[in-house]
C-alpha cells in the first residue's frame, strides 16, 4: 500500500515539474534584423492603405486615436479602456517602428498583456525612452491578443506613434491541432501510474 501511495505521489510530483516547464519563452529584441531571422516570414502593417492587413484587427479606447501619414497614433491611459491587437488565427511574433518619446514627451511606456491560445497571459513592457526604434518579441507559442495598458513609468499616460508593425501568423487549423497534442505530463503520469499499479499486483501476490 505504501508502495502505491509512493507511485502516486511521484507522479504527481513529475506532472507539476513537467507542468511548470509548459511556461512561454519570451525573447525580446531591439534589432529588427535578429528578430526577422527568429521569425522567418512575416506579415507588414504600414498604415498606408484604408484596410488592415489581414488578420490583425486594432481597438483602441482613446477617441483620438488615428492613422495619418502612414503611422498609427494611439495613447494608453487607465481612463480609457484599452488598445487591443487582435490576430485572427493567433501569431508568433510581433514588433513595430514605435515613437514613445515623441509625441507628446515620455509617458508610462506601455505593458503589454498577451494572451496565449491557451487561455493563459504573459506580461511585457516597453519603455517610454523608445524613439523611433525597433522593438519586438517572439515566443515559443501563439497567442491570440495584446492587450496595451499603462507602463509602470511615473507619468499620467503613454501618447506613442507606430510606424510599421509586423506580425508573424500562424494557421488556426495548426493551432488547433497543436493544443490537441497531450503534454509530456500526461505521459508521465500514465507511466508512473501503470508502475504503481505493478508494484501493487506484487505486493498483493507477495
Amino acid at each position: 500500500m505504501h508502495k502505491v501511495i509512493n507511485a502516486l505521489f511521484l507522479a504527481s510530483s513529475a506532472v507539476a515539474f513537467v507542468g511548470s516547464a509548459q511556461a512561454a519563452i519570451v525573447d525580446i529584441y531591439t534589432d529588427q534584423a535578429a528578430w526577422a531571422l527568429t521569425t522567418g516570414a512575416y506579415e507588414v502593417e504600414s498604415f498606408d492603405r484604408d484596410a488592415l492587413t489581414s488578420g490583425l484587427s486594432i481597438s483602441s479606447g482613446w477617441s483620438h486615436s488615428t492613422v495619418s501619414g502612414g503611422k498609427f497614433y494611439d495613447r494608453v491611459s487607465d481612463t480609457y479602456a484599452p488598445t487591443v491587437f487582435a490576430f485572427e488565427g493567433g501569431a508568433t511574433s510581433f514588433g513595430g517602428i514605435w515613437d514613445l518619446a515623441g509625441p507628446g514627451g515620455e509617458g508610462t511606456g506601455i505593458k503589454m498583456e498577451i494572451e496565449l491560445l491557451d487561455g493563459s497571459k504573459v506580461v511585457e513592457e516597453m519603455a517610454p525612452t523608445l524613439s523611433g526604434t525597433f522593438w519586438g518579441f517572439a515566443l515559443d507559442q501563439g497567442f491570440s491578443s495584446i492587450k496595451f495598458l499603462e507602463g509602470s513609468f511615473a507619468a499620467l499616460f503613454e501618447t506613442y506613434s507606430l510606424d510599421e508593425l509586423f506580425f508573424t501568423g500562424v494557421a488556426g487549423k495548426d493551432a488547433a491541432e497543436t493544443s490537441e497534442v497531450p503534454e509530456p505530463g500526461v505521459f508521465a503520469l500514465l507511466g508512473l501510474g501503470m508502475l504503481g499499479l505493478s508494484m501493487r499486483r506484487r505486493s498483493s501476490q507477495a
